[in-house]
């Protein structure tokens, strides 16, 4: 009952965070499959919706990555390519349109998870939660350490 008290209280001011966002996914998903809470799914829909807007825009019909780098951000792409990766649900994609299919693919297996969790073995879910750690790892690994940032003098260029 922990969790849920700190998705209410804490997921407001996280909502745009994707490392912590894919952190609380798997904190739920782990209360789920022990079966310490109910499916309270509010940091799941929430990285759902934030992977949705990061693809809302793409067409996979287009005239191929040109037209697909200008609607996408290629660190998020990197970072899902990598949580794919080492979480053993796909292997290493090459391309851009690969990465976006196979982000696709996940988003679906994670709606399935919201609707219906009861269906999936314990296995899926297992995959599911460590999908979103290393996806919570994986977008930590990319954000810049203090000391690699330069201290800005407001008078230089």
């Amino acid at each position: 009952m922990e969790a849920q008290t700190i998705n209410n209280s804490k997921l407001s001011s996280l909502e745009g965070d994707l490392i912590s966002l894919s952190s609380i996914a798997a904190l739920e998903l782990d209360d789920y499959i022990t079966k310490k809470t109910p499916n309270f799914f509010k940091a799941l829909k929430m990285l759902i919706e934030k992977l949705i807007s990061s693809l809302s825009n793409i067409d996979l019909q287009s005239n191929g990555a040109k037209s697909i780098i200008n609607h996408v951000d290629p660190l998020t792409m990197v970072v899902m390519n990598r949580a794919l990766v080492s979480s053993k649900l796909s292997k290493q994609k090459n391309t851009l349109n690969e990465v976006i299919v196979e982000t696709k693919e996940v988003i679906i297996r994670l709606n399935k998870v919201i609707d219906k969790p009861s269906e999936l073995t314990d296995e899926e879910l297992l995959n599911m939660r460590f999908f979103c750690e290393e996806l919570s790892s994986k977008a930590r690994a990319y954000i810049p350490s203090i000391y690699m940032r330069k201290n800005r003098h407001p008078f230089r260029k």
